[in-house]
């Protein structure tokens, strides 16, 4: 059969119609995502104002279950959506770092001193996290425990020396003691959740 150009002609500015429309959708969907996604990047305005006037401030309430501003829930690992404040750096190396008044080779000293108490609640925290595993679990999971720690330190040195060589001798110490010290944070930081989550959903 023969089409009538009358019928060609309404066939084609019906499909055009039917992907306008869908065009239309697509676009509006692909902006509610970019909205959604913007929405969970970005920090609550109470947290946000209040981490600007209070930088490394007490990380949570007696519960455990808000850190700045955001409520947590119980049982989940938690350095995926807070404030890099939570890592427990602690006020006294911002303190020193104002006070070296921009003095490269003193800053490395903030950081050394730091580091020093950051290292000691690394392996306090890990030997927690041992110790509450080994009540609930077998010997395979403290295996599993020792080899992530052991790639963590292969990871943390090499990175490290990679950021500081970018300085070279000026600036390269005091990079690398930051980094050293901001790692360590961070780890003793993820070891100190992991525990806390572990406990919560591994109860004998």
């Amino acid at each position: 059969m023969i089409q009538s150009p009358l019928m060609s002609s309404s066939f084609y500015s019906l499909e055009e119609e039917v992907m306008k429309r869908a065009r239309t959708a697509v676009a509006v969907w692909l902006l509610f995502l970019s909205l959604f996604d913007s929405a969970l990047a970005s920090p609550p305005l109470a947290a946000a104002t209040a981490g600007g006037a209070q930088d490394h401030q007490t990380k949570s309430d007696d519960d455990g279950n808000v850190i700045n501003g955001v409520a947590i829930m119980p049982g989940v690992e938690r350095l995926s959506y807070v404030s890099p404040r939570y890592y427990g750096i602690r006020p006294s190396y911002d303190a020193c770092i104002k006070a070296t008044q921009g003095q490269v080779g003193l800053q490395g000293d903030c950081a050394d001193a730091e580091y020093t108490y950051q290292d000691a609640r690394l392996n306090k925290d890990y030997k927690a996290l041992v110790s509450t595993i080994t009540s609930v679990a077998g010997k395979e999971a403290i295996q599993q425990i020792q080899a992530a720690q052991r790639a963590w330190l292969a990871f943390y040195e090499k990175d490290c020396a990679v950021r500081a060589d970018r300085f070279g001798s000026t600036s390269g110490p005091s990079t690398l003691s930051a980094c050293r010290m901001e790692r360590t944070a961070i780890r003793a930081q993820e070891l100190e959740d992991w525990r806390t989550s572990y406990a919560a959903t591994h109860r004998p």
